[in-house]
């Protein structure tokens, strides 16, 4: 009768375990916040502070081109450079956020509607002439 107890006990303690398992995952958060309690649901990391920063790991050249596969941008300070740079996997290498390039234009936006051009009134001053458009008052 003592084994039939002890059985019952650890089948107690099983189902108290896994039920204590599923609850949290059924509360789990897919999210973290650091100064949040409520990080932006869109975030996987919501960072929130008046009078703090975040870090990014700071390396020299040589330190982050021995980065074993690094990851599609991640981003790192490059103490030589004195700059940020982020992986580009399709072109596999380091991209700057410091270098002054080209980059692609963006589409063009709506064009608004354009009225006719006002009269225009002429003001004489020594050496020079200001044109106003008129306003009526």
């Amino acid at each position: 009768m003592k084994h039939f107890t002890f059985s019952k006990r650890i089948l107690l303690l099983s189902f108290v375990c896994c039920s204590l398992q599923f609850t949290m995952s059924v509360y789990a958060q897919d999210n973290v916040g650091i100064g949040t309690n409520t990080p932006n649901a869109s975030a996987i990391l919501e960072l929130l502070s008046t009078n703090k920063g975040m870090l990014v790991p700071r390396m020299n050249t040589v330190g982050m081109t021995s980065i074993t596969s690094p990851a599609n941008s991640l981003l790192v300070y490059n103490t030589d450079s004195m700059c940020y740079f982020f992986y580009r996997l399709p072109s596999l290498s380091w991209v700057s956020l410091c270098s002054s390039g080209s980059g692609g234009s963006g589409i063009n936006g709506a064009t608004g509607n354009t009225g006719a051009v006002g009269p225009m009134r002429s003001i004489l001053l020594p050496k020079q002439m200001v044109l106003y458009p008129q306003t009526s008052v």
